[in-house]
């Protein structure tokens, strides 16, 4: 009982201060790589650099059956190859966050993509952030997605 109580506490913390995260957190930010900006380049022209949206941090809890076991947080930067791409990215992150929060909450709590020891396997998230992401803002807007902090906290 006493086990419980203390998980379901933990729960209502992590999702407390998860929840003052997003309500707190500045909508993604774009970083040129280069000189260049306006509108998407003229047909046949090509890019003249990259730009990178970074998305607000994302806390995550992982669940096991012995309740809540950890935290992960993660700062995601996604690349572009023009600012027309960048405002499209930015103007749908919500719906971004939405689905990798869908897709990252079951996974990791299945434990299904963490190595012995309940650590990451980084690797194989990237490919599912790169593949979510592709498939919410279309795949000739995303040129890659880069993990800026990967980061695990044991309860």
């Amino acid at each position: 009982m006493k086990n419980n109580i203390k998980n379901l506490f933990s729960v209502v913390v992590i999702s407390g201060f998860l929840a003052i995260g997003l309500l707190l957190s500045a909508p993604g930010s774009v970083i040129s790589a280069h000189a260049g900006g306006g509108e998407a380049p003229p047909e046949g022209e090509a890019s003249t650099g990259s730009e990178y949206v970074e998305l607000s941090p994302l806390i995550l809890p992982i669940i096991d059956s012995n309740g809540l076991t950890q935290t992960v947080s993660l700062v995601i930067a996604i690349e572009v190859s023009n600012s027309w791409a960048a405002s499209k990215i930015e103007s749908i992150a919500p719906k971004l966050q939405d689905a990798y929060i869908q897709d990252m909450y079951g996974m990791l709590s299945a434990q299904s993509n963490l190595k012995p020891g309940g650590i990451i396997q980084v690797r194989e998230l990237k490919k599912r952030l790169i593949r979510l992401t592709r498939a919410v803002a279309g795949d000739d807007i995303v040129d890659d997605v880069l993990l800026q902090v990967v980061s695990q906290h044991p309860i």
